[in-house]
């Protein structure tokens, strides 16, 4: 059974680690984004200070732990942030737009929908940094 598992981790190592890691910078994504919601802050600052935050923690485990990409020139490292933070940012104005309309247009549970879109934004993220930012050459 062991080697079974073991074997399984290692044919889906980077799937299985995208995952841990995604659900960690999904913590801090919705740990952020519900405390500012608490704190009163509105939507669209809520979001980004809580995209700040979990962006630059999803660089670092998705580089180091995930992909394992190594950087041997500094110009390289700042080559894959800028590309990390485009895919971001790509994302970003995804869950802004998908927010608006649901919350502010159609008046749907800021709660629940904060969940919902995490779900997609997960997905898209992987796809963006796989094959763009941390692609194997």
């Amino acid at each position: 059974m062991y080697n079974k598992l073991k074997l399984l981790y290692l044919k889906h190592r980077e799937i299985i680690s995208y995952v841990f890691f995604g659900g960690l910078t999904t913590l801090v994504s919705l740990g952020v984004r519900y405390g500012t919601f608490y704190l009163g802050v509105d939507t669209i600052p809520s979001i980004t200070i809580a995209w700040i935050c979990s962006v630059t923690f999803a660089f670092f485990v998705n580089k180091i732990f995930v992909f394992k990409s190594v950087s041997e020139k500094k110009s390289a490292w700042f080559k894959q942030a800028a590309a990390f933070y485009s895919a971001r940012l790509t994302t970003y104005f995804l869950e802004q737009g998908f927010t608006l309309v649901t919350v502010k247009l159609l008046g749907w549970n800021e709660a629940v929908m904060i969940l919902v879109v995490q779900g997609f934004i997960l997905v898209g993220n992987y796809l963006l940094s796989k094959f763009w930012v941390f692609k194997k050459k």
